[in-house]
């Protein structure tokens, strides 16, 4: 059986249908010379969240900038790491960040391109084991 809700809603956590599971995906945005830009930003309710962040960029469109990856809990800064620009620099992004989200939390994922002279194509995966929710009976 298959989930009706869309792969990407923006500005939302979705839920496996036996809520066990969670995800959110920005998809690629461009992101503009020395910007800082919100891709992904969720409220947890009652559950707390296992989550796993990835950033990525396109092999085409982020080979040649450093980027910043920023974490925001309740609008306060929790993580920030510069992924910078040699052979690994998106492998490194792409390790991913392990995070708990406590319930009752807003998330805010944010990157920033850290080159002035450039445009970058990026974008943000967010996974999760969601622990605390009502158990549906879906198997």
């Amino acid at each position: 059986m298959t989930s009706s809700q869309p792969v990407i809603t923006p500005n939302a956590l979705n839920f496996t249908p036996d809520n066990k599971q969670c995800y959110a995906y920005s998809g690629e945005v461009t992101l503009g010379a020395s910007a800082n830009q919100n891709y992904l930003e969720f409220n947890t309710n009652s559950e707390y969240v296992i989550g796993h962040v990835i950033p990525h960029g396109s092999p085409d469109g982020a080979g040649s900038s450093d980027f910043s990856l920023y974490i925001y809990f309740n609008d306060v800064i929790i993580y920030s790491n510069r992924f910078l620009n040699n052979s690994n620099a998106y492998n490194q992004g792409n390790a991913g960040i392990r995070i708990i989200v406590p319930p009752f939390t807003n998330v805010k994922l944010n990157l920033k391109n850290e080159e002035s002279g450039t445009t970058v194509q990026m974008g943000i995966v967010f996974t999760g084991e969601a622990v605390g929710m009502t158990d549906t009976g879906y198997q």
